[in-house]
């Protein structure tokens, strides 16, 4: 609510400095998406999502990052709702992002992935099983 106030009361104002990003409304779904993934609230993290990939694309790293987030709000959402094809849906989501954290050489977006997978304690689907053996990839 405080954060929503200041960037109305603000506005689109410039940063004082080049390298310091504006904080706008799809910043702010950003984190609130964040925090909907942390507390296993799916629903209300990928409409939030969808309120903060409204904006311009994120660099390659941090488009795998939050991929892995929407991925992770999609698998609690297929788990709450025990439906498999959503999970197969996250780990394939959580796979690319996996591919681009490798192709950068992202360390935090490989412990992210693992993070990702470790949450996970369904069973195994030829999805899992692929996103598994890249994650391995990752260790050799």
């Amino acid at each position: 609510m405080a954060a929503e106030k200041a960037i109305g009361k603000n506005g689109m104002s410039a940063p004082p400095w080049p390298w310091v990003f504006p904080f706008d409304d799809a910043k702010l779904a950003g984190y609130r998406a964040l925090v909907a993934v942390r507390l296993n609230q799916p629903s209300p993290a990928l409409a939030a999502f969808a309120e903060s990939l409204t904006s311009a694309q994120p660099a390659p790293k941090q488009r795998a990052a939050v991929m892995l987030e929407v991925a992770t709000a999609v698998r609690q959402g297929g788990e709450l709702d025990q439906d498999a094809s959503r999970v197969d849906e996250a780990f394939r989501l959580g796979c690319d992002a996996l591919k681009i954290g490798t192709t950068y050489s992202s360390e935090r977006v490989v412990q992210r992935a693992r993070r990702f997978r470790r949450d996970y304690r369904g069973p195994q689907t030829d999805k899992v099983r692929e996103f598994d053996r890249h994650l391995r990839a990752t260790l050799i």
